[in-house]
This record gives C-alpha cells, sequence and structure tokens, in this order.
C-alpha cells in the first residue's frame, strides 16, 4: 500500500499534513502513558478509525481520531530525546 514503508512520513501530498501542535501532543502521550511498544500504541489508534470506517461513521470525531493515529505514527520513528520528558 502506498506510504508503508519503513519510515513513513505525515507530511506528503495526501493532505493530511499535521501540525506541530498534533505531533507535539503525539510525544507527550507516548511519555504520558510510558508507551513500550509505539508501533502497536499507534496501530491500535489508527484500528479504531478503520472501524468507524468500515461502519460508515465518519464524522468529525473520526478525522480527528484518524489525524492523532497519524501523528502517532509519525513520531515513534523519532528519538526517544525528542519526546517531552525524557532524556
Amino acid at each position: 500500500m502506498p506510504g508503508h514503508g519503513p519510515t513513513p512520513s505525515a507530511t506528503n501530498s495526501n493532505g493530511h499534513d499535521l501540525t506541530a501542535a498534533e505531533l507535539d501532543a503525539a510525544r507527550a502521550e507516548l511519555v504520558r502513558y510510558q508507551v513500550a511498544y509505539p508501533d502497536s500504541y499507534a496501530l491500535g489508534a489508527l484500528r479504531a478509525v478503520a472501524e468507524d470506517v468500515a461502519a460508515g461513521m465518519i464524522d468529525a470525531h473520526t478525522r480527528a481520531a484518524a489525524r492523532r493515529g497519524l501523528a502517532l505514527a509519525e513520531v515513534m520513528y523519532e528519538p526517544l530525546g525528542n519526546r517531552p520528558g525524557v532524556a
């Protein structure tokens, strides 16, 4: 599938360029919940969106959840030092 490489980027031509605030929130979320497996965590967030889409429920909440999942997927490839509160 397009966009599924070893280091996917949220900044592409698909129209979902993530804001700095969304990326910062994702970094903080991974630290706040001390996520041991961020790839599984991001996958879980995107699964919830996929379930909504499959059920035909696409609304502002679904779009916000999708952007959160994309941001989590983006920051999980960053070095841990980029996350707030992590040395």
